[in-house]
């Protein structure tokens, strides 16, 4: 198969013979491709600028389209399942079926982001600021969402988004570790990173760290037994 690296100028290159030569090729000039996923066989992917963009031959060629979305809104992610896919934007979630039409929307302050996160954070690059916080996985028939990393939180919706919870962090894992952000440190920076699936436990990727939770996402433990290696601070 096909490898494939974008760029934020909207345009990607790719190699058909492991590495040896490269084309490049763009889906929307001056736009920036957020993301690319492989589901079945299928590539589907996002431009910031508002365009869900599908692959069915491994990358040569894209069907591009239009998603509707406010003046001063932007896709930011997209993850896919067997019946939806989600979209998440600076302002709102969607699912959406194949043939990209909304079935459930979700809106609020909460999830939002804009540019006084980055200046908060201590982050001068606003793309650095949604590489935190623009998380979005889709596990056994849930969503799972960052959020900002003050809030030390992130959501969990049912698959119809007709509902969530928020798993509080705050207090409930162990030492937090301490980045820096120009000329201080910001301790106990607990968003969520990632998450996978391992020996039929889901792991969490939070505050550089790996969790297991319990099923109420009170208890949580770490995976590694010895956590030395992981102190990014003293390493």
């Amino acid at each position: 198969k096909n490898t494939i690296a974008y760029e934020r100028n909207g345009s990607y290159l790719i190699t058909t013979d492991k590495g040896v030569t490269w084309q490049q090729h763009s889906l929307n000039l001056f736009g920036e491709i957020r993301k690319m996923v492989n589901y079945n066989d299928t590539l589907w992917g996002i431009i910031r600028e508002g365009y869900i963009i599908r692959s069915t031959d491994h990358g040569i060629n894209w069907k591009k389209h239009e998603f509707a979305l406010e003046e001063d809104d932007a896709l930011i992610n997209i993850e896919l399942c067997e019946h939806s896919i989600y979209l998440r934007s600076l302002k709102h979630i969607f699912r959406i079926n194949r043939d990209y039409n909304i079935q459930a929307m979700f809106t609020d302050p909460i999830i939002e982001i804009t540019d006084e996160m980055g200046i908060h954070s201590g982050i001068k690059e606003l793309p650095d600021v949604y590489s935190k916080l623009d998380f979005m996985r889709y596990e056994k028939n849930e969503l799972f969402i960052s959020l900002i990393f003050t809030k030390a939180a992130f959501l969990k919706f049912d698959e119809e988004l007709k509902g969530y919870q928020t798993i509080n962090l705050s207090e409930k894992l162990l030492t937090g570790v301490s980045y820096p952000g120009g000329d201080v440190f910001y301790d106990t920076i607990q968003y969520l990173a990632d998450m996978f699936e391992y020996r039929g436990q889901t792991i969490f990727n939070i505050a550089n760290n790996l969790y297991i939770p319990d099923k109420k996402f009170e208890e949580w433990s770490y995976f590694f037994i010895d956590t030395t290696f992981m102190n990014v601070k003293n390493p």
